[in-house]
């Protein structure tokens, strides 16, 4: 068979896809539509509309047709991607999404022949909403959403309910009601409890007035499911059960059990401090049972931001920006979504901060103190340094760790313990008053000039940050020396530069002369081939009143400068 015919689309993404495609189309020797449907496993009518409508192809049949045709199917989808969201708009919920072609895919999967319950974890921010609306977009089965709510109390069987009424809106109901007439007599009586629409006219019957009310409300449900997909694909999207009531816990229990045939997709929020106790036991006692598999969304990795924050900005994003990015938000989607709407380095966007704060939320106390020296500290520090800094006793410290723990704060290793996020550490320095902060840098230098092993440069920082030049100059004079040492010249004249500034000030170290200081600066800045720096400090140097011996080794510095 030679070529098929190829749409005409304008210029852009969508071009570029259709070009693509009918490249592979080519390079494979032209292929025919039914041989392509025989490997693919649709018909050969979708073939030909994947390969030549102007109409945008759903993603899981382009999908096969890119696999069969032995294409780089992740770079299709990012080709697909593109393609999927009109050219004017700002929004950057859209459902394009950079990377997780994998978890992706096996949504598509699910969603299309799945049978049992999926479900997509990760901490707040990760992209799960993003990620399953993407893939039931990509797919030709109709998707039923059921959210649930944190709410001051149950709503029981929230989720289902939502499902259900927008299942009986279809088609104004009547394949609703094609399918209850397939279902016992007792389902339509059962589901009127949930959704009154289908008894018009009628008062439901109260689930306690009935012995065998909630078993026979978890049967109907699977069997109106069941009837409902016989006639075409479906599938159950339930997001956010992490904040689910007990009775939409336990009909997901029996589905797993009892299941309907009907693919069930579970989002779930994890290591959020707020879900009950009861409902992390519910998931971990659930996602290793039968039937039941589970996708756990992972921060992404720096390619997958940079591709994420071109998606949001319609450019392609300078290296630099994307690993700021990056490092700033970890990888999380919605923060280097929030992250991308300010220029590198600038003030946390207030939506963001908003966020932290209510992830962080009310610290007081013992764990306030360890918050706020490991904020500080910007680093993992150990136990015997916290304590020397915060003041408190073993037993203290323990119970505030614990405590931070708890909420998903900390990040700990053998060698101590740290603020488990960047940006938690921003968070925590905008809580702080300003002489609060002073003596929490100083309470900090304090207990690490004490330290094993501490580099004399962050000490300095801290005694810096806390106002107190005096403590600063000798340890900003020994990090100038370690620096040097270590042949790391821009530190090195970083540092001798700020041990001037401190001299100037009227902040000495007895152990050096300002002479010293110069020739040693003058120095690294040679090294540095640094001339602007180097100018200054060779005058400098050279006007100074000193004695012969001093004087001839300036002078035969400045002179090898000059």
């Amino acid at each position: 068979m030679g070529a098929l015919p190829q749409p005409v689309v304008a210029p852009g993404p969508h071009r570029e896809l259709v070009d693509t495609l009918h490249s592979l189309h080519h390079r494979a020797g032209w292929p025919s539509l039914r041989q392509l449907a025989r490997e693919t496993g649709v018909s050969h009518t979708t073939v030909s509309k994947v390969l030549s409508s102007a109409t945008l192809p759903a993603w899981g049949n382009l999908e096969l047709l890119t696999e069969a045709l032995h294409g780089d199917v992740a770079h299709m989808h990012d080709l697909w991607l593109a393609a999927s969201t009109p050219a004017d708009t700002d929004d950057a919920s859209v459902a394009r999404i950079a990377g997780r072609v994998d978890e992706i895919a096996a949504l598509r999967r699910h969603l299309e022949t799945g049978a049992g319950m999926l479900l997509v974890t990760g901490e707040a921010g990760m992209g799960k909403t993003t990620l399953v609306d993407a893939a039931a977009e990509s797919v030709d089965t109709v998707v039923a959403v059921g959210r649930c709510l944190q709410l001051s109390s149950e709503v029981p069987l929230l989720p289902f309910i939502d499902a259900l009424r927008s299942l009986h809106q279809v088609d104004a109901g009547r394949w609703m009601e094609e399918a209850l007439a397939d279902c016992p007599t007792y389902v339509r009586a059962s589901l009127g409890r949930l959704v009154p629409e289908l008894l018009p006219g009628s008062t439901p019957t109260s689930v306690a007035d009935d012995p065998w009310g909630q078993e026979r409300l978890f049967s109907s449900v699977t069997a109106v499911l069941s009837a409902l997909a016989a006639t075409r694909p479906l599938a159950l999207h339930l997001e956010d059960c992490h904040w689910a009531d007990r009775g939409t816990l336990d009909l997901l229990t029996h589905m797993a059990s009892h299941p309907s045939g009907v693919p069930v997709v579970v989002t779930w929020r994890s290591g959020d401090p707020d879900v009950a106790v009861e409902h992390s036991e519910w998931l971990l006692r659930n996602r290793w049972a039968p039937g039941v598999d589970a996708i756990d969304l992972r921060p992404m990795t720096l390619e997958e931001t940079a591709r994420q924050l071109q998606l949001i900005t319609g450019a392609r994003v300078d290296d630099e920006v994307a690993r700021t990015i990056h490092a700033r938000g970890q990888g999380l989607p919605l923060y280097t979504a929030q992250l991308a709407t300010v220029t590198p380095g600038a003030e946390m966007p207030r939506h963001l901060a908003e966020l932290l704060d209510r992830r962080i939320g009310e610290l007081h106390g013992a764990p306030w103190r360890v918050a706020r020296l490991l904020g500080v500290a910007q680093r993992q520090m150990t136990p015997t340094t916290l304590r020397a800094a915060t003041g408190l006793d073993a037993d203290e410290e323990d119970e505030a760790m614990h405590a931070l723990e708890r909420r998903g704060l900390l990040q700990h290793s053998l060698g101590g313990a740290g603020l488990a996020h960047p940006l938690f550490i921003e968070a925590i320095e905008r809580r702080l008053l300003p002489g609060e902060a002073a003596d929490a840098h100083a309470r900090l230098a304090d207990a690490l000039e004490s330290a094993p092993a501490i580099q004399p440069g962050e000490v300095a920082d801290h005694w810096r940050a806390a106002g107190r030049p005096d403590r600063e100059v000798v340890l900003r004079v020994a990090a100038a020396r370690r620096a040097d040492e270590r042949f790391a010249q821009q530190e090195a004249l970083d540092a001798w530069l700020r041990v001037l500034e401190l001299w100037d000030d009227g902040h000495r170290d007895g152990d050096i002369e300002l002479w010293q200081v110069l020739v040693l600066a003058l120095d690294v800045a040679i090294g540095l081939g640094d001339l602007d720096a180097g100018r200054v400090l060779a005058a400098r140097a050279a006007s100074l009143d000193l004695p012969a011996g001093p004087r001839e080794q300036v002078l035969q510095r400045v002179g090898s400068f000059l």
